[in-house]
Formats: structure tokens, C-alpha cells, sequence
């Protein structure tokens, strides 16, 4: 049980990124989302901290250079009914940093918090091998602060703290495990209604697949090494004219490279994201490598 709760918590963050424009985007799917899949896992509580950090800069030649720093401070916690049902909320907190020269511009704050119900369509143990598919059903909440003139400041609608609108969350993984090795499959998709102001921000799909492996360093500790790929997209945003959003919109794949550390009921894990192929608003953006960190409490 130990072994596939580290493997669970380990892929949540995996999520993360797959949190790519999401910090960009204040509210990507996935992302920060941790919220992938696990077996018997989710059989079991968990209290935990995460923290992200996701780089832009611009890629114009014909206007001054800037480079976005999107990070995300988040609380997040699972509570399991039984071995099929369970509950998750993340409570986020933004800051996200825009550099222009000499110039730096900040918007910090409690962002969009998110809940979810998951339910373990199958859930299968061999003597050798374990499958779980799992399937989740959420709503994002507006609880994060929403500028609608932010962009008389010469910022994004992405640079928001908030998007100001309710949105429809789904997820679906898959987890086969063989002895020590294992497959994580997963997708999320986040549908988007209209902010408050009738910005719409366009809806965003994230997928990856990721192999691990796990070593047993002694009795309650244990080491696992993750890799794997992940690609994502986001569709443009439309101002309340109905006007295209300039400099929003695309979609980037990032080979991901984890290892995680887990001591009896504490689990420390980090995740580093490098771009392999990306085209963000029409190739204007680039995106630059991410990192990510997680504790986590099992109770």
C-alpha cells in the first residue's frame, strides 16, 4: 500500500504542469494539477504543499524584450469515502512577475480555487500486476482576484491572478503497475465559461504518459525516479467584442524528468519540465524550463 500511495502522490505533481500556461493561463487544467491518478492510493488521505515555477519571455524583435515569472504557492488535500469515492480541493496563491527592462510589474494574490470528485472506474490487483482507471468531475471557482482593465497596464489577460469565471474540470487516468515498474497515463481538460466582463478564455487540454521505477531503501524508505513526456494546449481567448486576444493561445510538449523520496507518512518530490516543442500566441512567447516541488502528508 505504501509503495503505490508514493507512486499516487509523485504523479499528482507529475500533473503540474502539465502546468504550463496554466500558471500563464491562472487556471490551466491540470496543472498544477495535482490531480493525476493513482491505484489503491487514493484509498488513503493526503494533506500537502506544492510550489511551481513556470518562465516565459517574448520573442519580438520589433518591441522591447520581456520575460513573465508565473509562480503558485498551493494547499491541497484528498479525502477518501471508500475505496472508489473521493474528494479534492486546491487552494492556490499566485505571484506572477513581468520584466521589462529596468521595469518590473507584480500581481500577487489567492487565485482560482479548484474541487473535484474522483471515482476508480476499475481498480485490479494481480500477484504481480495492478491497473486502476480513474475518472474525476470538477468546478473551477472565480476566487481569485480578476482585473477586466488589466490590459491598460500593457498586461495579458493571462497575467491574472483569476479568469473571473466558473469552469468545468474532467479528468481520466490510467496506472498499470508491473513489480517495480509502472505506466501512468492521463488527461484533463478544463471548459471555460465567461468571465464576469464576457472575456472568454479559450479551453485548455493537457496529456502525458510517464514511466517510473521504484527502489527500496529500507524499511519505510523509498526511491523513485520518473520519466516521461507531456503535451498541452490551450485555445485563444476572445475579448467581450468578440475580438481575438493578441498573444494568447498555443501548445507545447516538455519531456519530464522526477524523483521522489518518501520516509513512512512523508513524501518529498520534485519535477523539472524542458520544452521540446512549443508554439505559444503565433510564436511571439517561449517557453523556458519549469520546476516543480511537493510535501505531502499521508494520514
Amino acid at each position: 500500500m505504501a509503495r503505490i500511495i508514493f507512486f499516487a502522490v509523485l504523479f499528482m505533481m507529475s500533473g503540474v504542469e502539465v502546468y504550463a500556461q496554466s500558471c500563464c493561463a491562472t487556471g490551466a487544467v491540470a496543472a498544477c494539477t495535482g490531480s493525476a491518478s493513482s491505484l489503491e492510493s487514493f484509498r488513503k488521505n493526503t494533506l500537502g504543499l506544492r510550489w511551481v515555477r513556470a518562465p516565459f519571455e517574448s520573442q519580438l524583435a520589433e518591441e522591447p524584450a520581456f520575460t513573465d515569472k508565473f509562480h503558485l504557492a498551493e494547499l491541497f488535500g484528498r479525502y477518501h469515502f471508500n475505496k472508489r469515492l473521493s474528494v479534492s480541493a486546491r487552494l492556490p496563491y499566485r505571484w506572477n512577475v513581468r520584466q521589462t527592462g529596468n521595469e518590473t510589474e507584480v500581481l500577487d494574490g489567492l487565485a482560482d480555487i479548484r474541487l473535484m470528485g474522483h471515482y476508480n472506474l476499475v481498480d485490479s490487483k494481480g500477484k504481480k500486476a495492478r491497473t486502476l482507471l480513474n475518472a474525476a468531475l470538477g468546478i473551477k471557482l472565480p476566487t481569485g482576484r480578476y482585473v477586466k482593465d488589466i490590459g491598460y497596464r500593457d498586461l495579458p489577460g493571462n497575467f491574472n491572478l483569476g479568469t473571473g469565471n466558473y469552469a468545468l474540470l474532467l479528468q481520466a487516468s490510467l496506472l498499470h503497475q508491473w513489480k517495480n515498474f509502472g505506466l501512468n497515463l492521463s488527461a484533463n481538460y478544463q471548459l471555460n465559461g465567461k468571465s464576469n466582463d464576457d472575456y472568454q478564455y479559450g479551453d485548455q487540454t493537457v496529456a502525458s504518459a510517464l514511466f517510473f521505477f521504484e527502489k527500496k531503501l529500507g524499511k519505510d524508505l523509498h526511491l523513485m525516479p520518473l520519466a516521461g513526456a507531456t503535451w498541452e494546449h490551450f485555445a485563444v481567448n476572445y475579448k467581450a467584442s468578440g475580438n481575438l486576444a493578441e498573444g494568447s493561445g498555443g501548445e507545447g510538449l516538455f519531456g519530464q524528468l522526477g524523483l521522489g523520496l518518501k520516509a513512512r507518512d512523508w513524501q518529498l518530490a520534485g519535477t523539472f519540465f524542458l520544452p521540446l516543442a512549443q508554439s505559444y500566441a503565433d510564436d511571439q512567447i517561449k517557453a523556458n524550463e519549469r520546476i516543480s516541488l511537493e510535501l505531502t502528508r499521508f494520514f
